[in-house]
């Protein structure tokens, strides 16, 4: 199911032996927009404790919930981090050996820039970056719209602001969205004009395999389901 990144914050996260905290963020690998991490507070068993579980080891989401197969002991006692800091490939590594699981990284070894351009960021840190076409700038991040089953970030909600009158729309990070840290911006491969004329978006209204499809003949633009 493809969920709001927005909504998803705040969910609460089950161990095999109860409810262990609640959502607070996401990490994902800018090279592939694929979600690595869900940031997990943990505080009621651990004050000020926050911990990283992958998505490996993550199910689907439900109405409110997410649950995994570790226990309360080996969450509370896995490596913590500073949640305003990004992991470290140390870190990363120290995490990986604790949970014994498989390390990510080394299932990209056909992706031969993989190793060098892997980046990882906030979900959330990025949330109010300005959107830049390709011929200006037109909005800003309003959201992320996550696939709960393969965890990647399917789209970015954009608020098109006082550009056009605060229409929200889809853009899909696969169409060589880049990250600038430096200017708070977003950049994608799309015109101005493609966006100011896409189908409006609009959380009430489930995300249909149809919409999708329009989506991407609009933008003329490959499905990912395709890839």
């Amino acid at each position: 199911m493809v969920r709001s990144g927005n909504k998803l914050t705040g969910f609460s996260v089950h161990a095999k032996d109860g409810e262990i905290g609640r959502i607070y963020d996401f990490i994902f690998d800018e090279f592939l927009w694929t979600i690595r991490y869900a940031e997990i507070d943990i505080g009621r068993w651990v004050p000020g404790k926050v911990v990283l579980l992958s998505t490996q080891v993550l199910g689907p989401s439900a109405l409110s919930t997410i649950d995994t197969k570790l226990t309360i002991k080996q969450i509370t006692n896995c490596p913590t981090i500073d949640p305003q800091e990004i992991p470290s490939r140390k870190y990363e590594e120290e995490l990986h050996n604790y949970f014994s699981w498989v390390y990510y990284w080394a299932e990209q070894r056909e992706v031969s820039q993989y190793r060098i351009s892997c980046k990882l960021q906030s979900v959330f840190s990025l949330i109010g970056f300005k959107l830049q076409a390709i011929d200006g700038e037109i909005g800003h991040l309003d959201d992320v719209l996550i696939d709960d089953l393969e965890w990647k970030i399917r789209y970015l909600v954009i608020d098109t602001g006082t550009w056009f009158s605060g229409k929200k729309v889809l853009v899909s990070p696969l169409w060589d969205g880049r990250v600038d840290d430096n200017s708070h911006i977003l950049k994608i491969d799309v015109s101005m004009e493609k966006i100011k004329s896409a189908p409006p978006f609009d959380y009430s209204i489930p995300l249909t395999n149809e919409y999708e499809v329009i989506l991407h003949q609009h933008y003329h633009k490959k499905p990912y389901w395709n890839v």
